[in-house]
């Protein structure tokens, strides 16, 4: 059975929000989704004393997401190249974890990153079927997560660039008072675009224009006019993964939207221009 990922499209209101287009519904109705979008602005700004860092940013991050009923276990990057050396900008979890982090070293990473590189999709790390990993130490590397005392812990893969982020957050209640998974899916994908423009170290790992092979298969079926399920369908992955890439697409591209995105890469050479049997 592998990891469980989980996807559910955001309704209007979530959008809105997140869109800061809904700062009124915000003000008059918290229940709506409990984040105002100036607070992650206010995420990013330096300290009273004009210091920052980017461990400081992780602090006011951490507990940003505790208000929102999560515990940021750990947000950490690293280039898709090389797994085994992350920059940590978040770690909250036992001394033995961490030292089966070392251990995966000479096996290309833990693996949460590499399932995180795989499937570029958030999945609950206490849903899973050990038996999918052949060796003990993955198998008692994710058991050993199970013993923090959390219900549930999603993991958030964020990709664009050449950088990919894994941000790991557990929930201890039952839920009423806790925002959904796709809130706090959809507002990791927001901070890591907001840390890569605000931290020049992060920045540097989200540095290639170039599309991925997934990127330009999708946005090519984007160009024959495909709908994101269409393509999720076709493609065989969650309609999740496919708006994921499609925003990955338009960042690297500098786009305005799906079609501005089409054209640039058309321009660009990245994909072709799609012919009217492909089209049809």
């Amino acid at each position: 059975m592998g990891m469980i990922s989980f996807h559910r499209k955001l309704n209007e209101s979530e959008m809105s929000t997140l869109r800061g287009q809904n700062n009124n519904a915000y003000a008059s109705n918290r229940c709506d989704m409990g984040v105002n979008p100036d607070q992650l602005t206010e995420l990013f700004q330096p300290e009273e004393n004009g210091h920052d860092s980017v461990e400081l940013c992780g602090n006011r991050i951490a507990l940003f997401f505790s208000d929102l009923g999560w515990s940021l276990i750990y947000l950490s990057i690293f280039h898709e190249n090389n797994m085994v050396e992350p920059h940590h900008i978040h770690i909250d979890v036992p001394d033995h974890i961490l030292d089966m982090c070392v251990e995966f070293k000479p096996k290309g990473g833990c693996p949460l990153a590499r399932e995180a590189l795989k499937s570029v999709q958030p999945f609950d790390v206490l849903e899973h079927d050990y038996s999918a990993y052949e060796d003990a130490l993955s198998r008692r590397y994710l058991s050993a997560f199970g013993s923090l005392g959390f219900k549930k812990i999603i993991t958030v893969p964020v990709q664009f660039g050449e950088g990919v982020t894994i941000v790991v957050f557990g929930r201890n209640d039952s839920g009423e008072e806790a925002v959904s998974e796709d809130l706090v899916t959809v507002i990791s994908y927001q901070l890591m675009v907001k840390f890569a423009g605000r931290f020049p170290e992060i920045a540097a790992h989200f540095t290639t224009k170039k599309l991925t092979a997934r990127e330009a298969h999708i946005l090519s079926l984007t160009a024959c006019g495909l709908v994101e399920t269409e393509i999720a369908e076709e493609l065989s992955i969650s309609p999740y993964t496919v708006r994921t890439h499609i925003q990955n697409v338009k960042y690297k591209l500098d786009a305005k939207n799906k079609a501005h995105a089409v054209a640039l890469a058309i321009e660009a050479h990245e994909i072709s221009e799609p012919s009217l049997s492909t089209a049809s």
